[in-house]
């Protein structure tokens, strides 16, 4: 598969993202690279979340994503007419002006709302996660290049209005440091209604450096912090570990819609948290979508305690193990709310609220078994039943 020129090797350096940095050209006009690379199979990341499997439930519909990062462009079909565009806090360089939260200079997030909510491509088998949820776009980042010192008041300004403009989910595939100001942004959000999906971090392979990444750290119970698997289910070298650490989620040669064309990006060079994070808010707006009524805490502490990872025993790698769509929709869930360290005792995973369709098939085949024994038994021991009534009538008679 073709590699846009401009993505996508995420690894934090400081407070800020390291990708491969556009032209001048590129950046000056706003004209990405277009991507033609054809999908000819399910990505890896798709076909582990089966989000395919949920759908007859709830595919997201009247859910609000925000999407907080390079922007987000809306010119691949599988996101065109889904986006709403806030703001662009990104201040131009001399001579430039402001290009817009529809400018996507290195196809970052045009990737990232796609795995969430992108629809389904008639062309490939790509297909977002909560692909009838509505999408947010609000830029704060250029092209992920730089210190990033500057970040946190942008980010607490962009966090504020995507919980003003009613967002569900805010994912925030971006890590900078601390800031008063940004948690104060976080924790507002939280109490808007929003739960907040942040990438943990791609520092956990570098000289041993592993330190808290922001907003994935803060301790707030609608905060999800995502780590990064790979296709082995094991957590990806370069993703951060800690005890802030959630849910984990593909995020390692991840696979998205391009910002230009019809095509699609990533492969090799897509790795890292801020993937694993997308495919995590994806699951946050279909349990929204079916679960109105949850509160942001709710929602959290329902998708930590129905993660791939039993007994729930809260990991410094994975968190509470890897997200799972199915169950985080389906389960059944008691009035004791999981703890933040462990998911259990209010959880019944054995007790979902919808017969699988696996299930299904085997009891209507077991039924139709017992009526064909019970109808071939009816039919030998009848005619017998019937015979001896004969007799005994014919004897009376006599």
């Amino acid at each position: 598969m073709p590699r846009l020129s401009t993505l996508l090797v995420a690894a934090l350096l400081g407070g800020g993202i390291v990708v491969a940095q556009p032209t001048a050209a590129v950046a000056a006009d706003c004209n990405p690279v277009s991507q033609e690379g054809n999908l000819d199979h399910t990505p890896w990341g798709q076909a582990r979340m089966n989000a395919e499997r949920v759908w007859p439930l709830t595919r997201g519909k009247g859910v609000k994503v925000a999407v907080i990062d390079s922007g987000v462009s809306d010119a691949h079909p599988v996101l065109d007419g889904k986006v709403d565009f806030g703001t662009d806090y990104v201040e131009p360089e001399e001579g430039q002006s402001k290009v817009g939260a529809d400018c996507d200079l290195v196809g970052h997030g045009t990737s990232i709302a796609g795995i969430i909510a992108g629809r389904e491509d008639k062309k490939s088998p790509f297909a977002g996660m909560a692909p009838d949820a509505e999408l947010m776009s609000i830029r704060i980042l250029p092209d992920l290049q730089g210190g990033g010192r500057e970040l946190p008041g942008n980010l607490a300004d962009a966090i504020r209005e995507a919980a003003d403009a009613g967002a569900d989910v805010i994912n925030l595939s971006v890590q900078v440091v601390h800031a008063s100001v940004l948690e104060k942004a976080v924790k507002y959000a939280a109490k808007k209604g929003a739960v907040l999906v942040a990438a943990a971090g791609n520092m956990g392979g570098k000289d041993g450096t592993n330190e808290p990444q922001y907003p994935a750290a803060y301790d707030v119970d609608a905060v999800l912090a995502v780590s990064s698997m790979g296709p082995e289910g094991i957590k990806t070298d370069s993703s951060n570990t800690g005890k802030y650490v959630d849910l984990a989620a593909p995020g390692e040669e991840i696979i998205g819609p391009g910002p230009e064309g019809k095509g699609f990006t990533g492969g090799e060079s897509a790795t890292g948290t801020s993937f694993a994070a997308a495919f995590v808010s994806g699951t946050a707006a279909l349990v929204k979508a079916r679960h109105p009524d949850l509160s942001p805490k709710e929602i959290a502490g329902r998708m930590r305690a129905t993660a791939q990872s039993p007994p729930h025993i809260r990991d410094e790698q994975v968190g509470f193990g890897t997200v799972d769509p199915y169950r985080a929709v389906t389960t059944n869930m008691d009035k004791t709310k999981p703890s933040k360290d462990m998911a259990g005792p209010g959880v019944d995973l054995k007790a979902d609220t919808q017969i699988r369709p696996r299930t299904a098939a085997a009891i209507i085949l077991g039924i139709a078994v017992a009526l064909g024994i019970a109808f071939g038994c009816a039919r030998f021991v009848m005619p017998i039943a019937w015979r001896k009534r004969k007799r005994r009538k014919a004897l009376k008679t006599a």
